[in-house]
């Protein structure tokens, strides 16, 4: 089985106290690079290589959305997940709306994180069930048509929630 080329990008290194321990120690990872931006020459040929890019939100927020947003031009075939303190749904159909295909909580992090890489690697999206049900919800719009069109690729039956 070919393993799964990952970077996690975190702002600090210490963020995720033993997240790189965590891994290292996955046998069907292989920890590509653990850099602290989305930017510079070593990032972007790291990113290259990699199957599933793990970011924080803290990165995201710090070097803006159009990072992310040119990262998955470049790399279109890029599958990335997003490392954020609490989903808003607000922000997340934002991300949503940029490329990024999975949504985990730092909360999550430790337990669900193995899951997350093999299934976003699938090509399916990953997300906490309670946002998927609130984003139907609040994308229906009065006339009975809804936003979430919008995501048709997206939304597919090849989805994952947690």
């Amino acid at each position: 089985m070919k393993k799964i080329n990952v970077t996690f990008i975190c702002a600090e290194t210490e963020s995720y106290p033993g997240c790189a321990d965590l891994l290292y120690s996955y046998p069907e990872v292989n920890v590509v690079a653990l850099p602290t931006s989305l930017s510079g020459p070593a990032v972007w040929k790291a990113l290259a290589r990699t199957d599933v890019l793990v970011v924080d939100e803290s990165v995201v927020l710090r070097d803006g959305l159009e990072a992310v947003r040119l990262v998955h031009t470049c790399y279109s075939g890029l599958n990335i997940l997003l490392v954020c303190k609490k989903t808003i749904k607000n922000r997340m159909m934002g991300y949503l709306s940029i490329g990024i295909r999975g949504l985990l909580e730092r909360d999550s992090l430790v337990s669900l994180l193995r899951r997350a890489i093999p299934a976003l690697y699938a090509g399916e999206v990953w997300m906490p069930r309670g946002l998927v049900q609130s984003l139907r919800n609040q994308s229906t719009i009065d006339s009975g048509s809804s936003s979430w069109e919008a995501f048709p690729a997206m939304m597919s039956d090849r989805g994952k929630v947690n």
